[in-house]
């Protein structure tokens, strides 16, 4: 585009008797250039791409037609302009129907509850932290009450079952009492599978949970997360509050949970909830007495139980670590228990035969006492009776000793006449 100067001066030199040519010389500027410019410098002429026509030209009208009529399916529509000529593809027919769709609102029911009556549940991801010396990814459980917005959060490194349903107990401690359901996201620590009819499975340690604590529990409808609004509202509260800004990695996991139970008690049950236009801590007492009572009842169990084959020198392996049991189970598959105190407890049977305070850093090696020295008794009966002794379930015990019976012994002449190699007497 020939602007500013340049335009004055090309103007004049037409005047002058030069040709397109001789001017495009001098001035700099190609032919087609100079022929387009404007006539007033500070209006100049857009440039008007030529548009190219379509296959679909022909037949927009009749489109439209039908669109009219509400038939917008364009495999349906494709189908007919076929029939009357257009060669085309569908991805054009496709943009030429977008704009004469009727704009559908989403439109969202909020759904409020009673005091007590809902909790909803979810994880969120925070980061990573360091704990037990390993760097391990961060979660959050948050429980959040549908009536009164209060919230419980609790850090966490895994998301197993044990540590979900543990998650709970301590949620219902918290607010002194459980709902009369809880409404969870497809988690599989909570829906095994849908059948094809839509009926939700149950996971069924989380089924006899629910039953032991009196509550129903239900599912989102997949891709619905907005169902769970007011969880999903208090996770994003607690990563744009409490979390914004906090370095969790340079913390003690006990810490983070402390700092995260004064946070709601100062900050989250006491600020005006954006959607009840009211305090947290203000509804709290309508809720708190709707609550289903704990009785007093104990815990649920939601200690880790899983089989581990002893080894020859007395000890059984349990996340990274070696825990020692007396010898005589040794090759033996025993049931092991990490309750939620943080105690490893062996099982032959019904049984306990060691108990352990369960090891912080992986890689060590625990021991009982009187363990080793009953392995190292063993040993030594071992080694002093060969393969003479061995473990039941009275100790050690020793095989009887083989007497081997006394044979003749005879000159090798012998056998050569017994086999007739050699004359008898020779």
């Amino acid at each position: 585009m020939i602007q500013g100067e340049a335009w004055y001066v090309i103007r004049e030199l037409p005047r002058q008797g030069l040709s397109i040519s001789e001017i495009s010389r001098q001035a700099g500027h190609d032919r087609r250039a100079i022929r387009k410019m404007p006539d007033d410098p500070r209006d100049p002429a857009p440039y008007e791409r030529r548009k190219r026509g379509s296959n679909l030209d022909p037949y927009k009208p009749y489109l439209r037609e039908r669109a009219a009529l509400g038939v917008l399916n364009a495999v349906k529509l494709l189908e007919e302009v076929r029939r009357q000529g257009y060669t085309g593809g569908i991805t054009l027919l496709r943009l030429f129907l977008h704009p004469l769709r009727p704009a559908v609102p989403v439109v969202t029911e909020r759904f409020e509850t009673p005091s007590g009556q809902q909790a909803q549940v979810d994880w969120a991801s925070c980061g990573r932290i360091w704990h037990q010396d390993r760097l391990h990814p961060l979660s959050a459980f948050v429980m959040t009450l549908g009536y009164s917005r209060r919230q419980y959060v609790e850090f966490t490194t895994r998301q197993d079952m044990e540590t979900f349903l543990r998650c709970h107990i301590n949620a219902f401690r918290y607010f002194g009492g459980a709902p009369g359901e809880v409404l969870y996201d497809n988690l599989k620590t909570a829906v095994d599978h849908r059948e094809l009819s839509g009926q939700v499975v149950w996971n069924k340690r989380l089924r006899d949970f629910a039953d032991y604590y009196g509550f129903l529990p239900r599912a989102c409808q997949p891709y619905r997360a907005q169902t769970k609004g007011k969880v999903e509202t208090g996770i994003r509260y607690l990563k744009g509050n409490f979390l914004l800004g906090l370095d969790v990695a340079a913390m003690i996991l006990e810490e983070l949970n402390q700092e995260v139970v004064r946070w709601l008690r100062e900050t989250a049950d006491v600020r005006v909830h954006g959607t009840t236009h009211e305090r947290p801590i203000d509804r709290w007492p309508a809720e708190a007495v709707a609550l289903r009572s704990l009785d007093g009842r104990r815990d649920y169990d939601t200690s880790y139980l899983c089989h581990r084959l002893v080894s020859r020198e007395g000890f059984l392996c349990y996340r990274g670590c070696c825990y020692s049991v007396p010898p005589e189970h040794a090759g033996r598959p025993l049931l092991v228990k990490e309750d939620a105190d943080g105690r490893l407890r062996v099982y032959s049977g019904q049984h306990c035969v060691a108990e352990h305070r369960l090891a912080e850093k992986p890689g060590s090696v625990v021991t009982a006492p009187g363990h080793t020295e009953a392995v190292r008794a063993l040993a030594r009966a071992m080694a002093r009776n060969g393969r003479g002794a061995y473990l039941d379930s009275h100790g050690i015990s020793e095989w009887p000793r083989f007497s081997w019976p006394e044979v003749q012994v005879r000159p090798l002449v012998a056998y050569d006449e017994a086999l007739g190699l050699v004359p008898a007497g020779g």
